[in-house]
């Protein structure tokens, strides 16, 4: 009789402290590859191909940069701020 409360109890204290053990374990792994989840079910990292048109020439694109936007690098302790004026 003593044997047969003793496995009834031993089974289901083992299934009581088993089922949050699961839960935390389940959890732990969803943290764990948090990013690699979101990469598989969501497609904002997906790049669209521009036409060979729509992209400008290297050197042109230079060319158009300095025209366009001076770039300053300021200097301030512990931090670096970049600022664009148009000229």
């Amino acid at each position: 009789m003593l044997s047969k409360i003793n496995a009834w109890l031993h089974l289901w204290l083992g299934i009581a402290a088993g089922i949050p053990v699961i839960i935390l374990g389940i959890t732990g792994c969803v943290l764990v590859f948090e990013h690699d989840i979101k990469e598989l079910t969501t497609n904002y990292i997906q790049v669209t191909a521009q036409k060979s048109e729509e992209q400008l020439p290297h050197p042109r694109s230079i060319n158009l940069l300095k025209r366009r936007f001076l770039i300053m690098k300021l200097r301030v302790p512990g931090i670096m701020v970049w600022t664009n004026q148009l000229k």
